[in-house]
């Protein structure tokens, strides 16, 4: 995971007026100057340190989904039976790898039949349980969103609805709907 910019510039700043403070008797600031750049050194490592406890903390409760996965199911809705048939066997492709980007947002490939998918889920910040995403395959125009749910039993159990938003046969644009089961791999 990068280091957050705030984290950065903190650093920054922080060196830079700890230098000034140092050769203070070299420079001869005056006093009133002197405790600006305490105090502005002071006010950059409280940033510093409150950005390093939301670091660790959205570590700790947003970044659990990382890693790699195996679909075992996928449905698609079929509007004449009402009901939501299993289209698992026509995408024998079942992995999906999951790399965390930070603030609750996940970057990564799936495969469904021939054709190769990014995904991006990013993940509600209140309700770690809950998170959206898209979809958009590669080499074509087609893509559409996903809602996600945690199983609250089974942390290693993703359970994503689908609905195609714009696909490259007009004809069914928007017609595409299912969900799906993922299960992370031990």
């Amino acid at each position: 995971m990068k280091l957050s910019r705030k984290i950065f510039w903190s650093l920054v700043v922080m060196t830079i007026l700890f230098a000034v403070i140092i050769f203070q008797p070299c420079v001869k600031l005056s006093d009133s100057v002197e405790n600006v750049f305490i105090g502005m050194f002071t006010s950059s490592f409280v940033v510093l340190i409150i950005e390093l406890i939301n670091l660790l903390h959205d570590r700790a409760n947003l970044s659990k989904l990382e890693g790699n996965y195996t679909r075992t199911t996928i449905t698609n809705w079929n509007s004449k039976l009402n009901i939501h048939e299993d289209i698992s066997d026509q995408h024998p492709n079942k992995d999906i790898n999951l790399k965390y980007k930070g603030e609750g947002e996940y970057e990564g490939t799936v495969t469904y039949g021939q054709d190769e998918v990014n995904i991006t889920i990013n993940l509600d910040k209140v309700n770690s349980k809950l998170g959206k995403g898209i979809y958009q395959y590669i080499h074509k125009i087609d893509l559409g969103i996903y809602e996600i749910r945690i199983d609250r039993n089974d942390a290693n159990r993703i359970y994503i609805s689908y609905r195609n938003v714009i696909s490259s046969n007009p004809e069914v644009s928007g017609l595409a709907r299912g969900y799906e089961i993922w299960k992370k791999n031990k």
